[in-house]
């Protein structure tokens, strides 16, 4: 399967807010919908376009999806805690670049 995370995000931004992370870790696919409108089960059936006229439905390339509404400031404590973790990486390379001479 050749796709990336920005190309299935792109499937979906169009429609949703949506916010992709990357990295070490697990590639993580956050897309906000409206309340009462889908479930997982409506989400997990989306059609991702891989290319070459190849199409999958999402659950079957999803390592899991989470309904998150319930759990809102977990959500919140997730992304704040990554972009805390890039913002600290980001300052310690610039701090090893400033340091040569």
């Amino acid at each position: 399967m050749k796709t990336s995370i920005q190309k299935i995000e792109a499937q979906f931004s169009t429609i949703f807010k949506t916010k992709s992370y990357s990295g070490n870790s697990d590639l993580t696919l956050l897309i906000e919908v409206p309340s009462n409108q889908f479930d997982l089960s409506t989400i997990g059936d989306f059609i991702i376009e891989l290319g070459d006229d190849k199409e999958l439905k999402l659950q079957d390339m999803a390592f899991r999806l989470f309904d998150l509404t319930e759990g809102k400031e977990e959500l919140q404590s997730f992304i704040s805690e990554y972009e805390d973790l890039q913002h600290a990486r980001k300052n310690d390379k610039t701090a090893k670049v400033d340091l040569k001479p």
